[in-house]
């Protein structure tokens, strides 16, 4: 009888042992999958820090690169008026040379500079001629 009862005892205890043993393994393999989860929280982390520099990068060449448009935007404004008004005068200048009654000649767009085009969608114009250099007046002559 005490046999019987160191057995069922002995019995037990290997079954508690086996318990244990497959607790402990389960509790080293979830000891491994924290270490493991530790390290992919350390290079998220990493990594998050370096989107948010980039972020700040891009942010700070976007801001950079608006500024720069305004600037441009308004100095092609500048350059636009300017072109606009010395076209103007130079036009008035060949129109005036023109109704002078210089001398002139029938030109091909290609031929001509492009002060010299009173009517942009001709494609031949009557310009004042130099027949000394042979070429178009320019206004400054």
């Amino acid at each position: 009888m005490i046999r019987m009862i160191l057995w069922l005892v002995v019995q037990e205890m290997i079954e508690k042992k086996i318990v244990l043993n497959n607790q402990f393994k389960k509790l080293n393999e979830a000891n491994i999958k924290i270490k493991n989860l530790e390290v992919v929280e350390k290079e998220n982390i990493s990594l998050k820090e370096t989107l948010r520099k980039k972020q700040d990068l891009a942010k700070s060449q976007l801001e950079t690169s608006e500024r720069n448009y305004d600037t441009v935007n308004m100095l092609v404004s500048d350059l636009n008026t300017n072109v606009k008004h010395l076209r103007k005068l130079t036009t008035e200048a060949t129109i005036a040379m023109v109704n002078a009654r210089l001398p002139t000649k029938r030109k091909r767009d290609k031929d001509i500079p492009m002060f010299v085009e009173v009517d942009p969608y001709s494609k031949q114009h009557v310009v004042p001629w130099n027949e000394n250099l042979k070429c178009v007046f320019n206004p400054a002559e």
